[in-house]
């Protein structure tokens, strides 16, 4: 959708109130206001949810037995103008009247923890914003995974009382963008969603890097370097999302084996060993470098130069 920096969209809602793992009401307050970004966005998953729903959307046909249609229209709320949606289809001919279809492509990850534990908070808020704008009774959801070649679906229904929070909540940010009253920094700028923010620098002040000055860079007009960090940042997107499910997977396996109070377990074909080990033996290095900061300096030791490679996405 064009002009996105006009209205709430049901994708900006999980930012109104900075629900994690992504959403930040102050970064979306800078996109809303029209504050150009540090750094371009990596838009690996926004290709890949482009790429993959008209599939999605004829599996979840295929599956259903529903009847489905694409809107390509901008609905926009009377009440709340600032309110808008851009539905991805909608399903015809139930007896509820017309349903909202929200359909999502997310990483393996994502995919089987919405299998296990349902919808995350920000998609239960952007159907429930689709809903009240398109006013509309209920609503689907339809998760693909290409990696796993699967496809389920559920069906929600309207909820007023939260559709009446969600719009004080919007009500309250736009009020905020109109007075040009920026939001409260998220409280760390350790915030994983501090890390990849585009806006970074305007907000936080982070630096990707050390802050090298442009003047050392070197213009390189290279297609075969172009593809090979293309290829780099489609490969990380990838890692990254197979690192945060392996990540998620371990604390789920750490918190069953407390949960049976077990050390050494076999389930299935796997054997499990999570035992309590005594504590290394470290170096208080601040305490040593307060009482006896001579011998600090008698024995430190400069490290090998060394090169280290950093890339980030530039304007």
């Amino acid at each position: 959708m064009k002009n996105r920096q006009y209205y709430i969209g049901g994708s900006d809602v999980a930012d109104v109130f900075s629900i994690e793992p992504y959403g930040c009401k102050r970064k979306l307050w800078y996109e809303k206001t029209g504050e150009s970004k540090d750094y371009a966005e990596d838009n690996y998953h926004l290709r890949r949810g482009t790429m993959l729903e008209p599939l999605a959307a004829s599996l979840y046909e295929e599956r259903t037995g529903r009847k489905i249609r694409k809107n390509n229209a901008k609905l926009i709320d009377e009440e709340y103008p600032f309110m808008a949606a851009h539905l991805d289809r909608e399903i015809l001919k139930d007896e509820r009247g017309v349903g909202v279809l929200e359909l999502k492509c997310p990483s393996a990850h994502i995919f089987s923890e919405v299998q296990r534990a349902g919808a995350q908070e920000a998609y239960i808020l952007q159907l429930q914003h689709y809903l009240y704008v398109r006013k509309a009774q209920w609503g689907s959801y339809g998760f693909f995974s290409a990696e796993l070649a699967d496809i389920f679906w559920f069906d929600v229904d309207r909820d007023d009382e939260l559709i009446q929070k969600m719009i004080e909540g919007e009500l309250a940010f736009w009020e905020m963008v109109q007075r040009k009253e920026i939001p409260d920094k998220l409280a760390s700028s350790k915030d994983r969603r501090c890390k990849k923010c585009s806006y970074g620098i305007t907000c936080q002040g982070l630096l990707p890097d050390e802050g090298v000055d442009d003047a050392l860079l070197t213009m390189i007009a290279d297609e075969e370097f172009d593809r090979i960090l293309e290829g780099y940042w489609q490969a990380k997107a990838i890692f990254d999302d197979a690192e945060e499910y392996y990540e998620g997977l371990k604390e789920r396996i750490k918190a069953k084996m407390e949960t049976f109070d077990s050390a050494y377990a076999i389930v299935n074909n796997t054997k499990v060993y999570y035992p309590t080990l005594d504590g290394r033996n470290t170096w208080d290095g601040k305490k040593l470098e307060k009482d006896h900061p001579e011998l600090i300096e008698k024995y430190r030791k400069q490290g090998k130069p060394y090169k280290r490679l950093s890339l980030y996405h530039t304007k």
